[in-house]
């Protein structure tokens, strides 16, 4: 018997892909703007991760902003999930394809995780009036020292944002400056925080050699078993 018509068949379809970042062809252009000329010629690629989250160009502060966030956000530690899961898979032979796909998705979850955790401060980022949350207040002198840092870099682009005087963490000040960068939305944050560590990721991965496992801890710790009591 022939299958009835279902939403698939019964619908009508465009019959072309419509582009709205990506203008293709000889001269691709991103927003308007000619990615060979404009922006390769008068940018840099900070530039050009701005102008496709936001669709607009951006200003050289935001770029200089966008800069220090990425350095700051980059490295990871191989305890980290996914910097642990993408070595993992190139000691078990993965090709570098699966790897960036590994990463990629564990950074991604990791960015999710770190956002709806600091749901708080995005909140008060977007009306600083309120008190600051101040259970996102730096917890070690380690971290203030990493705060500071990134505030006297920040002064070299322009006036501090309100969160610095309220010793904020370490990802409460990213976020501010992000903000800054003209990125709020959450999509857009979790794809700077995987931009920002994919590389140094995958490379904590490349210098594993396949099949190195005599390298890597593999060891459990001890574990006893009781037996529970007759409850007869």
């Amino acid at each position: 018997m022939p299958r009835p018509p279902g939403p698939a068949e019964s619908t009508a379809w465009p019959t072309e892909l419509t582009a709205h970042v990506v203008t293709p062809g000889d001269d691709p252009r991103l927003f308007g703007y000619s990615v060979e000329h404009d922006v390769a010629e008068h940018g840099r690629f900070s530039e050009t991760i701005l102008l496709s989250l936001r669709g607009e160009l951006p200003s050289a502060e935001e770029c200089r902003a966008l800069d220090l966030a990425l350095t700051f956000t980059a490295p990871l530690s191989i305890a980290e999930a996914p910097v642990h899961a993408a070595a993992l898979g190139h000691m078990c032979g993965a090709r570098s394809s699966a790897l960036v796909g590994i990463a990629g998705v564990a950074l991604a979850e990791r960015a999710r995780y770190i956002l709806e955790q600091h749901a708080p401060v995005l909140a008060w980022l977007a009306e600083p009036t309120r008190p600051f949350p101040a259970e996102f207040r730096a917890t070690s002198e380690a971290e203030r020292k990493s705060v500071e840092r990134l505030r006297v870099l920040f002064r070299t682009i322009a006036p501090e944002p309100a969160v610095f005087r309220h010793e904020p963490s370490r990802t409460a000040a990213l976020l501010a400056v992000l903000s800054f960068a003209g990125l709020r939305r959450v999509p857009e944050l979790e794809a700077v925080f995987v931009l920002a560590s994919l590389a140094p990721t995958l490379a904590e991965a490349f210098a594993h050699d396949a099949g190195s496992f005599h390298q890597y801890p593999m060891l459990l710790p001890r574990i006893e078993y009781t037996e529970e009591p007759d409850a007869g």
